[in-house]
């Protein structure tokens, strides 16, 4: 018994983060157990599932509309054909996919091997409640956003190992996270950008003659180019789909404004912080992004330019590459930029890369407190708005549906 005991005070971060990821699950579990259903989860369920497969996966069902995020139609079609219709098992694709997103953060920071970064970190990309509405509803935003993480642990996983099975769960789990939310387009450009630029430093670094880098890139590329062929076959008929009809919706402003301002505005969740809660929170953002650059640019250096042994490097640039892709739509296509939750994978990315930034600043004696201190404050301000911002009956994006469920069993009372 002692003996446990002493086990389990050794691995006190690891219980504390199972502790929460055990009160957040139960918690989202709960409201997709009572919530009422959404419109748009109504509008899935009786226009799509109930096709086959291949028509699901093509857009051969249904109004062509983005809608149909295709990984969780074909969850729903899947769960619903095993335990029936009620709203949570409609929803248990994403409920499963919250479960999968909380392990593969752990998995991530525990790569820190840093005990108090294993749990803040977990709160700082967990207490964020328009994150968690999507992680109980039947749409394919949460689902997605765990399809990338699991991407992105996988690609962690390859920086250190240079082995074909890692570079494979990346872009599966890349081109999963695309069917879950067609978005996250940006995230797999991103992803595969970041590992070209991985193979161009390292032939730099090991004086591979320039004749030979094109040759020696295709060969590195085939998996990322098998899986790209793939995606493409799966897309190419759905996204003609949505384009012909003008289905692509979004902000014109900038990405500032529209993309991370939407962000701020969906995160804030019905919540009065005063009047320079935006103003505060942009230069909030815009510190943290400098201060990751600089951060990923010195341990860059200090690792004599193996950007694979930089992963606050590799964090960063796919969170910007990922940014860029949207403006440079924008800019080529007249592309409108990501609003609120078509933009929500930002969030995690945007975390993810404070948190690495934040792991090396904690490594640097002098300056360590200022960290450290940043984080309690961090994870403070994001309990105390969790806490203010929970709720059972209801979403952000949705809370007019709020009392679907009452009306209808009022309804029934009605007729009989």
């Amino acid at each position: 018994m002692l003996k446990q005991l002493k086990q389990i005070i050794r691995n006190i971060d690891l219980v504390t983060v199972i502790i929460i990821a055990l009160f957040l699950f139960t918690y989202t579990s709960y409201r997709a157990y009572n919530m009422s259903f959404t419109h748009d989860e109504s509008y899935t369920y009786t226009r799509y599932i109930h096709g086959s497969v291949m028509e699901i996966i093509s857009y051969n069902v249904g109004p062509v509309l983005p809608n149909n995020h295709i990984l969780n139609t074909l969850g729903m079609k899947f769960f619903e054909s095993l335990f029936g219709s009620s709203e949570l098992v409609l929803r248990l694709t994403n409920l499963l996919g919250y479960l999968l997103y909380m392990i593969f953060c752990i998995l991530i920071l525990k790569k820190l091997k840093n005990p108090f970064l294993l749990v803040t970190g977990f709160i700082i990309l967990n207490f964020n409640p328009f994150l968690l509405d999507f992680f109980t509803l039947a749409r394919g935003y949460g689902l997605s956003i765990s399809m990338m993480i699991i991407s992105i642990y996988y690609f962690l996983k390859w920086l250190e190992s240079n082995t074909s099975k890692h570079l494979s769960l990346t872009f599966i789990f890349g081109i999963l996270s695309v069917l879950s939310n067609f978005t996250l387009l940006n995230y797999y450009i991103a992803i595969w950008a970041v590992y070209i630029i991985c193979l161009l430093t390292e032939s730099i670094k090991n004086k591979i003659k320039l004749k030979k880098i094109s040759g020696h890139l295709f060969k590195k590329n085939i998996i990322p180019l098998a899986a790209t062929i793939i995606l493409g076959i799966i897309l190419y008929e759905p996204i003609r789909k949505i384009v012909k009809g003008d289905q692509l919706f979004g902000g014109e402003e900038s990405f500032w404004e529209n993309t991370i301002g939407s962000l701020l505005s969906s995160s804030n969740y019905f919540q009065d912080y005063g009047a320079h809660f935006y103003s505060y929170s942009y230069s909030i953002i815009s510190i943290i992004l400098v201060i990751a650059l600089i951060v990923s640019i010195t341990e860059f250096i200090k690792n004599k330019f193996y950007i694979t042994k930089t992963p606050a490097l590799i964090i960063l640039l796919i969170l910007f590459i990922s940014a860029f892709s949207t403006i440079i739509q924008n800019y080529l296509f007249k592309n409108e930029f990501l609003t609120h939750r078509t933009a929500l994978f930002y969030i995690p990315l945007f975390w993810l890369t404070t948190i690495f930034a934040l792991h090396f600043l904690i490594k640097i004696k002098i300056v360590k407190f200022i960290p450290y201190l940043f984080i309690i404050f961090l994870i403070t301000a994001l309990s105390y708005h969790l806490w203010h911002t929970m709720s059972v009956s209801f979403t952000l994006d949705w809370k007019y549906d709020a009392q679907t469920n009452e009306m209808i069993v009022d309804l029934e009372k009605e007729v009989n």
